[in-house]
């Protein structure tokens, strides 16, 4: 069992990440080499509010400090009022991609009905990118990014890792 989780300074905007334990988390961290499988925007730290991409859809939540891997602070501000306005918008209510997950284990391509489906790293990319904040190359598809890419990123600083 790890450590609890210390008290942490969460801001809006950081980037939390986590390693799951069941077999999909394994899987995806196996595949991208990574030490974490899944990733959340923080959206209000009074709340506990993340927006994320889970299993149930892609919804605003409360973050899990129990499986909580790493905290990231963007190096840059990040307009989250801009980012959640695109949230609302664009992809609140949306069903989580297993076919885009999928991709990362085999190749395929994406349809017009997987426009309206986003997993974990897919999500925080945009949501990032709507609040002026550019994770990545701006070129860089979405679609193409895992969890582990953002603890990989310049972009970011470390605020805590297990």
């Amino acid at each position: 069992m790890p450590d609890p989780v210390p008290s942490l300074d969460l801001r809006p905007g950081d980037c939390l990440l986590y390693r799951g334990r069941g077999l999909f988390s394994w899987l995806i961290r196996v595949k991208t080499w990574s030490e974490v499988s899944h990733c959340e925007g923080m959206v209000n730290p009074d709340r506990e509010q993340v927006i994320a991409a889970r299993t149930t859809g892609v919804h605003a939540y409360t973050y899990d400090p129990d499986r909580l891997y790493a905290v990231l602070r963007p190096v840059a501000p990040v307009d989250v009022d801009a980012a959640m306005a695109w949230f609302a918008r664009c992809a609140s209510g949306q069903r989580y991609h297993y076919w885009g997950l999928l991709r990362f284990f085999l190749l395929g391509r994406r349809s017009a009905a997987e426009a309206k489906k986003m997993f974990c790293s897919e999500l925080l990319v945009r949501w990032y990118r709507a609040g002026g904040f550019t994770p990545f190359a701006p070129g860089y598809d979405a679609d193409a990014t895992s969890p582990g890419m953002f603890l990989s990123s310049p972009h970011f600083t470390v605020i805590w890792k297990v």
